[in-house]
């Protein structure tokens, strides 16, 4: 298995496995040992090990740009995706019966049954899509409604941490960037 095969995994496997090793060695309180280093098992002996610290910080900032530069964009794409399959939320739910507190619609009838969820197609403008009945008519309608307001932040928030905590795409893709930035800050709390 190579160091760097070019695949997204690959990438996310050398940053976490080489930022857990700067964690443990500076967690660890770890130093170089004299003016040399030996390593015992190619009998090499180095005279100037500051080498070698340079060398792994190399390493370091280079599997990072590997992993940004093969994940870039996966994380908003796939926590998304994610978002739009949070049917039938508690979250969304109290959300639509909050947004139609404030409207004008004439509701007769809604409930999680006759479907509704998030549209995340656009990262920018996020709505909540939902069937509804209204009072005059027999008949079911979709709405749309942009999320906006401390109420839509609230539940798009309790959204994404269930979603962090429940679904994948947040330790997949957002857990290597969370090691790497408690290695790189290892120096500094160690």
């Amino acid at each position: 298995m190579g160091i760097d095969e070019g695949t997204p995994e690959a990438a996310r496997r050398n940053l976490l496995a080489m930022s857990f090793a700067f964690i443990l060695y500076f967690g660890g309180q770890g130093q170089l040992d004299g003016p040399s280093l030996k390593l015992p098992m190619v009998n090499i002996i180095f005279e100037r090990p500051e080498v070698l610290a340079i060398s792994a910080w190399c390493f370091l900032l280079w599997f990072a740009i590997r992993w940004a530069q093969l994940s870039r964009g996966m994380l908003s794409a796939k926590m998304s995706q994610e978002l739009s399959k949070s049917e039938k939320s508690v979250a969304v739910k109290l959300y639509i019966r909050h947004a139609l507190r404030e409207s004008s619609l004439d509701v007769k009838e809604f409930s999680p049954e006759m479907g509704y969820g998030i549209d995340s197609r656009s990262p920018m403008e996020k709505k909540v899509v939902f069937r509804y009945k209204p009072k005059s008519e027999s008949d079911f309608k979709t709405q749309e409604l942009h999320i906006s307001g401390i109420a839509g932040k609230l539940m798009l928030a309790c959204l994404y941490i269930k979603n962090a905590i429940t679904l994948p795409a947040a330790s997949q893709f957002g857990l290597p960037w969370v090691v790497f930035m408690a290695a790189i800050s290892a120096p500094l709390w160690s």
